[in-house]
């Protein structure tokens, strides 16, 4: 009879430590709740902007659509007079985030 443990048995207890381990130490930390949950909010903010930022380019797409079928330019010239009146409003703003044409 033999004596000790196989290979494969030493590798299999120590997977088995590995995934514990994996499970244990996260906890361990102190802030993790409170870092879950602000990764949970973070989350819900990136969505809620991505979701700002389509209805943002719908709008400017249905804009768009209507200056080219209402007055017959192209969408080029659409995009201009958007992007012009988006520097006037910032300007009397004071912003400094100008939406800029590219060509």
């Amino acid at each position: 009879m033999q004596k000790g443990f196989t290979f494969i048995e030493a590798m299999i207890v120590i997977a088995l430590l590995g995934v514990l381990a994996s499970l244990i130490i996260p906890h361990l930390d102190p802030n993790f709740e409170q870092n879950q949950i602000q990764s949970k909010i973070d989350y819900q903010i990136a969505i809620i902007k991505k979701q700002e930022a389509e209805q943002q380019f719908k709008d400017r797409a249905r804009k768009v659509y209507k200056m080219t079928r209402e007055q017959g330019i192209t969408v080029e010239q659409a995009l201009r007079v958007l992007d012009d009146n988006l520097e006037e409003k910032n300007a009397k703003n004071g912003s400094h985030d100008v939406l800029k044409v590219v060509k």
